[in-house]
């Protein structure tokens, strides 16, 4: 039984560079082009010479309609509108000047198999603007991705400069038996070995 190979949308802020990527997406002839995204697809590849708000929302209304992976294609892209990106499911980021027969291959590829694909610069700007959006979240709504309270992450921030049991409840002027069960239940509630693993648990999901 033979499978069809993954079906392309290939959509553009203007005809010509939509044209020039279907031919381009066409000549791979792993994948099939389609005619366009209101079809069956497996991945939309679109391209603009900038992200503008208005690339943005049609990137916003293709990934509400379906949940279809994104392939981007630009050069201009403000820090703002990094985040909003990753939230309409582009997984892979390319630099018009950088697109070729063999590089929109292996971004396809990369993308249908559940892989993310952005230059190092890019992933840098993702992961601040990630980090700043945690950081709202725990200063304007109390929430951080780990899971811990205001208390035990002032413990753990304790513990990563070096303070002892009996340093950090001088510090939180509470008792050292205290600290031992604050400590003792989030390393049961999350599965975590001892402190050492907590605080790496606490820096790995950014929350100190």
């Amino acid at each position: 039984m033979t499978t069809s190979p993954p079906r392309i949308a290939v959509l553009a802020s203007d005809e010509v560079l939509r044209q020039g990527l279907a031919r381009m997406t066409a000549d791979c002839e792993e994948f099939e082009l389609a005619n366009g995204p209101q079809e069956r697809v497996d991945a939309v590849v679109y391209a603009s010479s900038e992200v503008t708000n208005d690339v943005l929302l049609t990137l916003q209304a293709i990934s509400a309609a379906r949940d279809t992976p994104l392939v981007l294609i630009a050069d201009a892209i403000d820090d703002e509108k990094v985040a909003a990106l990753v939230g309409c499911r582009v997984k892979a980021i390319l630099p018009r000047s950088t697109v070729g027969h063999e590089t929109l291959r292996s971004t396809l590829r990369a993308v249908l198999g559940g892989n993310a694909v952005m230059p190092s610069s890019l992933l840098a700007k993702v992961l601040r603007e990630l980090r700043k959006a945690q950081r709202i979240l725990h200063d304007e709504k109390g929430f951080n991705p780990a899971g811990l309270d205001s208390r035990e992450l002032e413990v753990l921030r304790l513990i990563a400069g070096g303070a002892d049991t009996a340093e950090i409840a001088t510090k939180l002027t509470c008792s050292e038996r205290t600290v031992k069960m604050l400590l003792r239940d989030l390393q049961i509630r999350h599965e975590l070995r001892d402190r050492t693993h907590a605080v790496a648990y606490a820096i790995r999901s950014g929350s100190i």
